[in-house]
């Protein structure tokens, strides 16, 4: 039977959202989606233990929407089996491992309902086991654990279907890498020519190429002044970034999101630090309302304790954006310490989003 609970599985975390990925036995690099990681050329990919990595995205396909992932400090060693002989009939059982919305890995199970379905020009593996948003780039297994396919989410306009990418699609970019650039390698699908620079067109036989994994995504205003902050608190940006103008990461121990607000207009930091004690005492409480932590705050919700900071989204053109910047900083720093002294002080147990757990 598939182990679902092995570490071969990956969330993948950009700045325009997340997806999955995987490893599979005697390959040194992460299997996604093309579309997972463009236009990004460094992303983040995050394990069961909530610890995250720097990887390069080395190479893409992007007719066949497969790209291979280099992960710095990530020692690969896989269980899942490539198999390039398996042949997928109807009715075969299939589990889909992923993390869809960016929830933790999850596994579905279905049988395959068209080993070879045609769709937007070419052949897919149809399931009827649900594939959702960020389950794209996790793999697709049989019930021995061997690549039935690489999950795509890119239909998700039809209930109890999901699409994989064909094994001997797989086979074939596997078989056919090698690592050919510095940076990032393009693979025209017609001549098979590796692309190491920005080009519309491939220069061996002029087929139209995908050139975007090459463009600099555009920094939005609160991009430019989060960055700096997160670099002079010893973390990457690349790492924190979880969508478009939201980060979410860990200092030490407490989950802290930084977010943009579009309903009050506001920009955030928060971080749930710790669950309220079975009997909670008057200490605490007040502790909690004296403002000590100030311009920080402290609040409970839904029995858990939260450090928060809020300004509004113009004050960061403003004559104290410094100070500003200052807060934050001071901010991520803090959450650690103000979690630890809850913990030590009121006997209050470690939020359930702590990487402690």
């Amino acid at each position: 039977m598939v182990n679902i609970y092995g570490e071969n599985v990956y969330k993948v975390i950009t700045g325009s959202g997340s997806g999955s990925a995987f490893a599979i036995k005697d390959f040194n690099y992460l299997i996604t989606n093309y579309h997972v990681v463009t236009p990004f050329r460094e992303v983040g990919i995050e394990d069961d233990k909530k610890m995250r990595y720097l990887a390069k995205v080395v190479f893409v396909n992007s007719e066949v929407d497969i790209a291979f992932l280099e992960v710095e400090g990530l020692e690969i060693e896989s269980n899942i089996e490539l198999d390039c002989n398996l042949a997928m009939q109807n009715l075969d059982e299939v589990f889909i491992i992923g993390y869809p919305f960016g929830m933790p890995k999850s596994v579905t199970k279905g049988v395959v309902s068209a080993h070879k379905q045609f769709m937007d020009g070419r052949y897919y593996l149809q399931t009827d086991a649900a594939v959702n948003p960020g389950n794209s780039g996790g793999v697709m297994l049989t019930k021995e654990g061997k690549v039935a396919g690489v999950v795509t989410a890119k239909f998700t306009n039809a209930d109890n279907m999901g699409f994989g990418i064909l094994l001997k699609d797989l086979c074939k970019e596997i078989k056919e890498f090698k690592k050919r650039c510095e940076g990032t390698a393009i693979k025209c699908n017609s001549c098979a020519h590796f692309i190491c620079q920005k080009s519309d067109f491939c220069p061996k036989c002029g087929n139209k190429i995908d050139s975007s994994i090459f463009l600099e995504p555009k920094k939005s205003e609160f991009e430019r002044f989060i960055e700096p902050i997160l670099k002079k608190a010893g973390l990457n940006p690349i790492l924190c970034a979880l969508d478009k103008d939201y980060w979410s990461f860990y200092k030490t121990n407490a989950l802290i999101r930084i977010f943009l607000s579009n309903d009050d207009e506001g920009l955030y930091a928060t971080s749930p630090l710790n669950l309220l004690p079975t009997t909670p005492s008057k200490e605490l409480f007040e502790y909690i309302l004296s403002n000590k932590e100030s311009p920080f705050f402290l609040g409970v919700y839904k029995n858990e304790i939260y450090l928060s900071y809020r300004i509004h989204q113009s004050e960061i053109f403003s004559s104290f954006k410094e100070e500003i910047a200052n807060n934050f900083l001071r901010f991520i720093n803090r959450v650690d310490e103000v979690q630890e002294y809850l913990f030590e002080q009121f006997n209050a147990p470690y939020s359930k989003e702590s990487r402690t757990l």
